[in-house]
């Protein structure tokens, strides 16, 4: 596997894991109005706090993941919605960062700088960052870098994937 399809697929892996874990951390922040207690989730057990999650979270129209992990430099910001339309971006650290936006089956992506030296060897990535000049690069789904991207905004396939996981066994 080339290194520009490990550091891909790395990206894409690793942003369905943050919207899975991201999905479920997010389910007992405090809402507009409420008075700062501990609201509808008193005296709910882990369990039934993770099944209301899973709940709203199958129920949203769009939704804004925004995570990191502590294992390595990788970043997630993204707002989709069931149309498989988003913007965000999506870094891994010394790998780059790449600022997505999707809508319908167009896609624009634009890569940093340390992107395109992960991707490509010295020579190339100097003239495509020369050629680039950090403007927006666009393609479709039916190209396969943006759109394997791109998987990171269907907010109804990851919604799928979610309802076919049932709920968190008791301990």
């Amino acid at each position: 596997m080339s290194s520009r399809r490990r550091t891909t697929t790395g990206i894409t892996a690793l942003t369905c894991g943050a919207a899975l874990l991201g999905g479920f951390a997010g389910a007992g922040t405090a809402r507009a109005g409420d008075s700062g207690g501990e609201g509808d989730l008193a005296g709910k057990s882990a369990g039934q706090v993770s099944e209301l999650a899973r709940k709203e979270l199958l129920a949203a129209t769009s939704l804004r993941l925004r995570t990191s992990t502590s294992v390595d430099a990788t970043r997630l910001d993204i707002t989709m919605n069931r149309s498989g339309d988003c913007t965000g971006s999506i870094s891994k650290g010394r790998y780059g960062k790449v600022e997505l936006i999707k809508h319908g089956r167009q896609i624009w992506l634009k890569p940093d700088d340390a992107f395109w030296k992960g991707q490509l060897s010295a020579d190339a990535a100097a003239s495509v960052i020369a050629r680039v000049k950090g403007r927006y690069l666009h393609g479709t789904t039916g190209d396969p870098l943006p759109a394997s991207i791109a998987a990171a905004c269907d907010l109804a396939a990851f919604q799928k994937q979610t309802a076919g996981s049932g709920s968190p066994e008791s301990p």
